[in-house]
């Protein structure tokens, strides 16, 4: 048994999107320098960090890392979160889709105060299968960000209905919904609908403001 781990349900984000695969590729793949820096919330402060900036540059130390992948790496955002005694970390990732930048999210860990991971191996030997969440990003100016979430429960039933067609696995008795398809495949949905605004949350967005 796969169990997904998303780990966005903390900023009550449940009807976000969740793909098997992230929007971009190396030749989509940006930065935004505007983005790194700590932002508050409702829910809290959020600190973004360019990944070698991060901690998480430490898995290159002793590891023969291929060239094309620390330049992939070099290019990520890590994102931290703390909520309820957790930390929550996620690694982000831009593409620049016909002028629009969209974040793919996904969860790198949930530890709690004792630093002990929120989502370990169990005795049954479930295994969890990370995944990615999308968000369009709007910058409002240098100080405010609005992160639109992609409006999973639109998508979902717009592809149930036929409208549109993504490769997709849905199961009926949970209810759970996950996007198969590949990056391309999705790139090409975004080209063709991005302007449409029934794809993205209200709810579910988040402003961010710049505190540092």
């Amino acid at each position: 048994m796969i169990i997904i781990v998303a780990g966005f349900s903390t900023l009550h984000l449940s009807s976000c999107i969740t793909s098997f695969h992230p929007l971009f590729t190396s030749e989509t793949l940006v930065t935004d320098d505007q983005l790194a820096g700590t932002w508050k919330t409702p829910k809290g402060e959020i600190i973004i960090q360019k990944f070698n900036n991060s901690q998480d540059r430490e898995i290159f130390t002793g590891n023969n890392i291929p060239l094309e992948d620390s330049i992939l790496y070099s290019k990520f955002y890590i994102v931290n979160f703390k909520s309820g005694g957790y930390n929550y970390s996620w690694s982000g990732s831009i593409a620049r889709i016909d002028g629009q930048e969209f974040i793919s999210l996904s969860a790198d860990e949930c530890l709690n105060q004792q630093k002990q991971s929120a989502y370990p191996a169990n005795e049954k030997g479930y295994e969890y299968l990370n995944t990615f969440t999308f968000a369009r990003l709007v910058w409002k100016n240098k100080s405010e960000l609005e992160v639109q979430f992609l409006n999973g429960s639109y998508i979902k039933q717009t592809v149930l209905d036929n409208r549109v067609r993504i490769k997709h696995e849905y199961d009926k008795l949970y209810n759970s919904f996950i996007i198969t398809d590949e990056t391309a495949e999705m790139t090409k949905f975004l080209e063709k609908y991005k302007n449409d605004e029934r794809l993205y949350d209200k709810a579910n967005s988040i402003t961010l403001i710049r505190k540092s």
